[in-house]
C-alpha cells in the first residue's frame, strides 16, 4: 500500500497525473483490472490508453503475424502521447483493426487525467514507459486459463477458428510470452495473480488510490 501513497505530496503539490501500468499476457485479465480501476474510481479521474493501439504496421513482426514480440509496436508514438497526457495535453491514439491488421483510419481522443492507465501485454517493457509510470501492476494468470479466455475472445468477438487460434498459440505467443512478457514482472511493485477478478487485490488497489487521492500520508 505504501508504495501508492509515498509520493503523493511531491505529486498533489506539482499538480502531476499518476501514470499507472496495468501488464500481464493475453487473456490474464489486465484489461479486466484496468476497467475495474476505471470504475471504482470513476470516468473523470481516469483516462486508458491501450498498447494494443499501437501496433506498427510497417514492422517485420507485424507483417509476419508475430503480433507479441517487443518490436511489433510503436513505442516511440505511445511513449510521447503519455508524455503529453501527463503534461496535461490531450492526444489522438491510432485504433488498430484486429480482421485487417492495420490502423483504423480514425483516431480517439484521450484526456488527461488524475490516473492514466497505460495497459497492454508488453507494457512493461517500455523503459521510456516504465520510467513514467509511479505504479506498475503486472497481472499474473497461468497460461491454461489464459488460452482458454483467447480462444473464447477470438471466436465470439473476432470470428476465428479455433486451429488457427491454437496454431497461434503455439507459434508466437507462448513463446513469446514466456522469453518477453513475463519477465517484466520484475519491473512490477505490484503483481495481481488469478486475473482481473482477484477482488481482494481489486480492494487493495482502490483503498491506495483513493488514499492518493485523498492526500493520505502512511506514518
Amino acid at each position: 500500500m505504501a508504495c501508492f501513497v509515498a509520493n503523493w505530496r511531491k505529486l498533489k503539490m506539482e499538480n502531476t497525473p499518476v501514470v499507472i501500468i496495468v501488464a500481464g499476457g493475453t487473456g490474464s485479465g489486465k484489461t479486466t483490472l484496468a476497467r475495474e480501476i476505471i470504475r471504482m474510481l470513476g470516468d473523470d479521474k481516469c483516462c486508458r490508453i491501450c498498447h494494443d493501439f499501437y501496433y506498427d504496421p510497417e514492422s517485420p513482426y507485424v507483417q509476419n503475424g508475430n503480433f507479441d514480440h517487443p518490436g511489433s509496436f510503436d513505442n516511440i508514438l505511445m511513449v510521447s502521447h503519455v508524455r503529453e497526457l501527463v503534461d496535461g495535453v490531450s492526444v489522438q491514439t491510432p485504433r488498430w483493426d484486429y480482421n485487417t491488421h492495420s490502423r483504423e483510419p480514425e483516431r480517439v481522443q484521450v484526456d488527461p487525467k488524475t490516473f492514466i492507465i497505460a495497459e497492454g501485454i508488453l507494457a512493461l517493457a517500455v523503459p521510456e514507459l516504465v520510467s513514467l509510470a509511479k505504479i506498475k501492476i503486472y497481472v499474473d494468470t497461468p497460461g491454461d486459463t489464459r488460452l482458454a479466455r483467447r480462444i473464447k475472445r477470438d471466436v465470439l468477438e473476432r470470428g476465428r477458428k479455433l486451429e488457427g487460434i491454437l496454431e497461434q498459440w503455439e507459434g508466437t505467443v507462448a513463446p513469446m510470452h514466456d522469453e518477453f512478457c513475463h519477465p517484466t514482472r520484475r519491473h512490477a511493485n505490484l503483481i495481481v495473480p488469478h486475473g482481473g477478478n482477484n477482488e481482494i487485490a481489486r480492494l487493495f488497489i482502490q483503498a491506495g488510490l483513493e488514499q492518493m487521492l485523498n492526500g493520505f500520508h502512511p506514518s
